[in-house]
């Protein structure tokens, strides 16, 4: 009988420190995805500050900026879990790096200045190509080394905005050659497609960001 009770007591307090509103599955989708984007934001804003250029992943934050405007519009999102997205962003970028793999993981600029000095004489198609190809890597890297690949929330906060960065600056690279390819469905000539200057190309040497479809 004691038992019982307890187990009763138990479950009463459960139910009575459960939340009211529990997040459900597509509010968490909205909230992940709205951290992400503003995480991106700062981090924009941060690596133009330091030297990257204005312009610095400019097509990358305007197709931010709609998806949030999208996000915002979802009958899941809300005031609140906004305000939570945005504070998760800000906690992320100005997180302490903790994590003692990371020493590994070279800063994003560092990594396309070698890359761009290692490749001297080549052309710039070859040049993009080798810096998304390593961008790409570190940020598929930093994700398989995580228990939960699916929800970053789960990261370490350090772990998550280097990613971010890597995928920031793999679509600055990719966004800035892109208008040298010419579209496979234009006519491109077997000259362009020899070269490497079609929309094709991309398909083999132009890789998506960790996580976009």
């Amino acid at each position: 009988m004691l038992a019982r009770l307890v187990a009763i007591l138990a479950l009463a307090l459960a139910v009575l420190s459960a939340p009211l509103h529990a997040e459900t599955s597509t509010q968490r989708d909205i909230t992940e995805r709205t951290t992400g984007l503003l995480l991106d934001k700062i981090l924009i804003e941060r690596e133009r500050r330091s030297g990257a250029g204005s312009d610095f992943a400019a097509q990358a934050l305007d197709v931010d900026n709609r998806q949030l405007a999208g996000l915002a519009d979802s009958p899941e999102s809300s005031p609140a879990l906004r305000r939570r997205a945005a504070q998760a962003a800000a906690r992320i970028a100005a997180a302490p790096t903790r994590t003692a793999y990371l020493r590994w993981f070279p800063a994003p600029a560092r990594v396309r200045d070698d890359i761009a000095k290692a490749a001297q004489g080549k052309s710039a198609l070859i040049v993009a190509a080798r810096q998304q190809g390593r961008f790409q890597m570190l940020a598929q890297v930093l994700e398989h080394l995580q228990p939960n690949s699916v929800y970053r929330d789960t990261w370490p906060d350090d772990v998550r905005r280097q990613q971010a960065f890597y995928t920031l600056y793999l679509r600055d690279v990719r966004d800035r050659i892109e208008p040298q390819l010419e579209p496979v469905g234009q006519g491109c000539s077997a000259l362009s497609r020899a070269a490497g200057r079609c929309k094709r190309f991309r398909a083999r040497h132009f890789l998506k960001p960790p996580g976009m479809r």
